[in-house]
């Protein structure tokens, strides 16, 4: 998912005041609401853009908003949630992998490393998997 810059443009002698809304795929402008505060106007602009990219839907999360310089920045909440859940669990997942090839160096015999093959593979997979989503996240 992209993230939404929005940012106030003041009036000119041809157009009124209005906010930008601006991601990789594409710009709107909406006019400025003067019966809303900055804050509501911004995010206006931010809901016009994701209504017009058809990001608004019950599957989305929420959008929060900071602002930096100029312009505001907005992303989906669960971006940051899924982002930071993911690291953990490729992380523990590294973690488990380590501890079942020291177990597997450890083991005496061939059939009793077995087993722990079979979950070494499959912690592969599941990594690499991992490891596919988070750089399509990215």
């Amino acid at each position: 998912m992209q993230a939404i810059r929005t940012k106030y443009h003041g009036p000119t002698n041809t157009k009124g005041a209005r906010i930008s809304a601006r991601c990789e795929a594409g710009t709107i402008y909406i006019p400025y609401a003067h019966e809303f505060n900055a804050d509501e106007n911004h995010r206006a602009a931010c809901e016009a853009m994701l209504r017009k990219l058809g990001w608004i839907a019950p599957h989305h999360a929420p959008m929060v908003g900071g602002t930096f310089g100029d312009a505001r920045y907005w992303v989906f909440v669960d971006d940051i949630r899924t982002s930071a859940i993911a690291d953990t669990q490729l992380a523990e997942a590294r973690i488990k992998l380590a501890a079942l090839e020291t177990a597997l160096r450890d083991t005496p015999t061939s059939d009793d490393a077995s087993p722990i093959i079979g979950m070494i593979a499959d912690l592969n997979v599941a990594i690499a998997d991992m490891e596919r989503s988070r750089g399509s996240r990215k």
